[in-house]
């Protein structure tokens, strides 16, 4: 067998569609703490295109897009399509659509089997709706009409301009306040020893760095997930004996099992329960 390499780097964007902007910007914060800072928002666009969504979402609806920094490696948008459905819920005012744009294609994340579309995993397939080839955006036979359209060409030059910057910057974890899913693609690839602490409620400072220490002593690279509260997450990112620090708005179990570090440190606030049935190393500090 040949040599492993990881693929490269991609661009995570949303699609998103909604009848009131206020669904949208209650949402921002938890998108914003899963994937990153909001390096691109689009202007609202009306959506004309098809009345598919009106019996569940509503009339005269719009669309806006956004992207994120850092960049994500492309087998996370089976994750991310994941957590977006779940962001929806089941009455859905709003409607999530995870996608990514490298340098030659742009790829959608769907639930929907069709002949073009290739099964990826956990019931997400992936749709490439548009190459890019001598300078612009190209359409196949199956892209939705308002994927085709100027307006969202438009977008996506954009947002392809910003994922060659992007390339541009050093590795992908460029401070210590970053996302799970830049996380990722360190504890994947490298062999010292992984650990995540995970904490819920606010301390003060002196607590907050015994916990830390206590986990620092047994491995090589210390990371905190720091639940709901992005600030929080931010402000103890400048303690020294962490590595890495990422909010996070979902249940323990999915950091846990996306992230599999080598050890889990678990705070008191956090009950076994709420691991599920995940299979790694746990320890109580």
């Amino acid at each position: 067998m040949g040599e492993e390499y990881p693929p490269s780097p991609v661009k995570l964007f949303i699609g998103i569609l909604y009848k009131d902007r206020k669904f949208f910007e209650e949402i921002k914060e938890t998108l914003i703490s899963e994937f990153g800072e909001m390096d691109f928002e689009s202007e609202e666009i009306q959506f004309r295109w098809t009345n598919y969504y009106e019996d569940e979402i509503g009339p005269n609806l719009k669309r806006v897009f956004v992207s994120f920094t850092p960049l994500i490696s492309p087998e996370h948008i089976v994750e991310i399509k994941q957590l977006t459905n779940r962001i929806e819920g089941k009455n859905r005012r709003i409607n999530l659509d995870p996608g990514y744009l490298e340098g030659g294609k742009l790829v959608l994340a769907t639930t929907k089997d069709q002949a073009h579309r290739v099964y990826l995993n956990k019931g997400i397939y992936a749709e490439v709706t548009l190459r890019f080839k001598e300078g612009k955006f190209i359409p196949f036979d199956y892209t939705y009409p308002d994927y085709r359209s100027e307006e969202y060409h438009n977008i996506f030059y954009k947002i392809r301009r910003k994922y060659f910057e992007d390339l541009k910057k050093p590795f992908l974890l460029t401070s210590r306040f970053t996302t799970k899913w830049a996380l990722k693609s360190l504890i994947d690839g490298n062999p010292k020893t992984k650990g995540i602490l995970v904490i819920r409620k606010r301390r003060d400072i002196i607590e907050m760095i015994e916990l830390i220490q206590k986990a620092r002593g047994m491995v090589d690279i210390l990371a905190l997930a720091v639940g709901g509260d992005r600030e929080m997450a931010l402000a103890l990112s400048h303690i020294d004996y962490v590595d890495y620090v990422f909010s996070f708005r979902g249940k323990v179990d999915e950091v846990a099992h996306f992230l599999k570090p080598d050890v889990l440190f678990l705070a008191d606030e956090i009950t076994l329960d709420e691991l599920g049935f995940y299979e790694g190393r746990v320890l109580r500090l």
